[in-house]
C-alpha cells in the first residue's frame, strides 16, 4: 500500500516470538513509527540474547 508516495513492503508472523520482515532504511529513523519498529527489534534482540559467561 503506498504511503505518502512510498511503497511499504513488510510481513510479520504472529506464530513466532519475533518475526518481522521489512524493506526499510534504518538511517531514516525520523518518524515515530520507524523509531517504534527499531525499538521493538532491539528489545526483542536484548530479551533473547544469550547470557554473558564470565
Amino acid at each position: 500500500m503506498p504511503v505518502e508516495g512510498h511503497l511499504v513492503e513488510g510481513l510479520e508472523d504472529p506464530d513466532h516470538r519475533f518475526l518481522v520482515g521489512v524493506q526499510w532504511h534504518v538511517e531514516s529513523l525520523d518518524t515515530p513509527q520507524q523509531r517504534a519498529l527499531f525499538a521493538a527489534f532491539t528489545a526483542a534482540a536484548t530479551a533473547n540474547r544469550p547470557s554473558m559467561i564470565s
